[in-house]
Parts: C-alpha cells; structure tokens; sequence
C-alpha cells in the first residue's frame, strides 16, 4: 500500500513536469513550424476558437490557445501521471535496472512507444512532418524527462531514513 501512495505521488508530480516541458516544447515547434512555412497554418485546434472569443489572431491566437490548453494538459497530465505512477509502483521489482531513474526512464520508453509513436501515427497521421516532430521527437524526449522525474520522485517520497548524528 506504501508503494501505491509512494507511486501516486511521484507520478503526480512527474506528470505535471512531463506535460509542462511536452507543452513548452511544442509551442517553441509550432512557432518554429510556422515561421518557416506559414503557408502551413496553425496546427493548433483552439486557434480558430480563440479568435471568435478574444479577436486575436496569427501567433497570438496559437500562443493564447496553447496556454489554454495547457491548464488542460496540466490536469490531464497530472491524473496521467497518478495512473503512470500507480502503474510504476506496480511493476517496480519486475522493471530492469537498478536504480530508480533507470527504471522510470525504461517505462517511460514503452509508454512512448504505445502512446506516442502507435496511437500518434494512428490519430495524427493526417500532416506526416508534424508527426514526426511532436509525436516522435518532441514525445521522446518529454518521455526522457517524465521517466527522469518519476525515479526522483520515487526515490524522494521513499522510506525515510534515520539520520545518526
């Protein structure tokens, strides 16, 4: 029970961490996307949105409703990361490795691959180039820091030691 709080935890605040830099990191990719081909558009759903209710519109609109979405990432990131976190409490002993980080890392690593490599072909195939740029590139890497972040957390909610002085 210990490990499912201990799980639940650290993937909170893993989760949290992961969507800020996956949200961070596609907001500088979109920017970067739409500077060079503005032909492109905003790739960004709450964009046409954002210019019925405020008026803005160009980078902006995509800016404002990158943040907005990102208040929705949070929440979504952090119950994704209680469920990922309870997850990694589960199948901790069975993980390889031997350290906490190594071991978040490794899970990280599937859960990119199911989540942003198969069901982002799957749900984002529509415009190939950016694809692989958020799903493939921009997931890997938030993948990295999210499994970094769960074994530090682990590893901070752990038992706590008696401290001899």
């Amino acid at each position: 029970m210990y490990d499912l709080i201990r799980g639940l935890k650290s993937g909170l605040a893993a989760g949290i961490i992961y969507i800020s830099a996956l949200t961070l990191f596609t907001l500088i990719a979109i920017y970067i996307i739409v500077q060079c081909s503005p032909t492109v558009g905003s790739p960004n759903l709450l964009t046409p949105h954002i210019k019925m209710i405020f008026g803005v519109t160009g980078f902006p609109a995509i800016i404002l409703g990158t943040l907005i979405g990102t208040l929705a990432y949070v929440i979504i990131g952090g119950i994704g990361g209680i469920i990922f976190g309870l997850i990694f409490a589960t199948v901790y002993n069975s993980l390889p490795g031997s350290t906490s980080i190594f071991k978040g890392i490794t899970l990280s690593y599937i859960f990119w691959l199911i989540f942003s490599v198969f069901l982002g072909f799957i749900f984002g195939a529509i415009n190939i180039s950016y694809y692989i740029v958020i799903y493939i590139l921009i997931g890997f890497i938030s993948s990295i820091i999210y499994g970094y972040s769960l074994g530090k957390f682990w590893d901070k909610f752990g038992k706590k030691r008696l401290v001899i002085k």
